[in-house]
């Protein structure tokens, strides 16, 4: 019964209408703000750098812009309201315990900084009156803060990964539709070969852009089975000349090759040097030769020798 005739006599009371209307209108102001604040910044991070995007971005800027009047005349309605109830409060109009809620600073109301005044609701709501007015956890407990980081970023991740399977599939698509193609054209092409061997050229072109693709993106799961186009030997084959060890057999006879002609010429040089220290040594023989001839005419006490 006392809830009830308490109840009863607040119906009729002016400063909770007003605060009512004020909490009603700031709700209003935060989320045109809120959206403000996001639409710029999309037109920001999507059109900075040519001119065409540029004017464009001018342009929903000025959109943008044309609102802020608008919210500005909110913001000075809710100033105007948390003023009346403030003088309520001082006449005594107003229920024990309430607290005036603080107006809103028109410099810098665009920003929407973390410690703005449109955040907080002090005064607009039974939570908040009293002395023991606790601080909200988005804004005062780390824990909160490095949750709301890491969710946002889940969120990231998450969209990111939808991108991903987009892509995969686009690509599996892609490719099976060029490999039907190819295998369409080698079917109604027997009759010429030179359209056969680009053809196969181009069949070699596929395996191995697709034994590529597939090994870049076998990690993302999308969830159906879809094949690339060619068949798993084909794959495995492709594979395997991709990723395994291979020999050229021309290229290893030429190698045999040049290595039997630099030993030919090692051997002709090593004949040449041969013939060479012979010629050196008939000379040196001839030479000390006529020295002792003449040692023996002049006998050895001669002074030319």
């Amino acid at each position: 019964m006392d809830g009830r005739l308490n109840l009863a006599k607040l119906m009729g009371n002016a400063f909770l209408k007003q605060r009512m209307n004020a909490l009603a209108l700031k709700q209003r102001l935060r989320e045109r703000l809120r959206h403000r604040k996001f639409e710029l910044e999309n037109v920001e991070r999507a059109y900075r750098n040519t001119v065409n995007h540029a004017k464009l971005e001018a342009h929903t800027k000025q959109q943008v812009k044309r609102k802020e009047p608008g919210i500005q005349t909110l913001a000075r309605k809710y100033n105007t309201l948390c003023n009346d109830l403030g003088d309520m409060i001082k006449a005594k109009k107003a229920p024990l315990g309430a607290i005036a809620p603080l107006p809103i600073e028109m410099n810098g109301l665009f920003k929407l900084d973390v410690d703005d005044g449109i955040w907080q609701d002090v005064g607009l709501t039974d939570d908040n009156d009293g002395e023991n007015t606790e601080i909200p956890l988005w804004l005062g407990n780390e824990n909160v803060q490095k949750g709301i980081k890491s969710l946002l970023e889940l969120d990231r991740c998450m969209e990111e990964r939808r991108r991903l399977i987009s892509e995969s599939i686009s690509m599996r698509q892609w490719m099976r539709e060029e490999w039907v193609i190819m295998t369409t054209a080698v079917d109604y092409s027997v009759d010429d070969p030179d359209v056969i061997y680009q053809l196969n050229e181009r069949r070699k072109v596929l395996l191995r852009l697709c034994v590529t693709w597939d090994s870049a993106i076998k990690m993302i799961p999308i969830g159906v089975d879809l094949p690339w186009g060619p068949g798993l030997a084909e794959l495995a084959n492709a594979r395997n000349f991709e990723y395994n060890e291979s020999v050229d057999f021309q290229d290893q006879m030429d190698e045999q090759e040049l290595k039997d002609q630099d030993i030919e010429e090692i051997e002709y040089m090593g004949d040449n040097v041969e013939d060479d220290i012979d010629t050196m040594l008939m000379d040196e023989i001839d030479t000390l030769a006529d020295n002792f001839e003449t040692y023996l005419h002049y006998g050895s006490s001669s002074t030319e020798l």
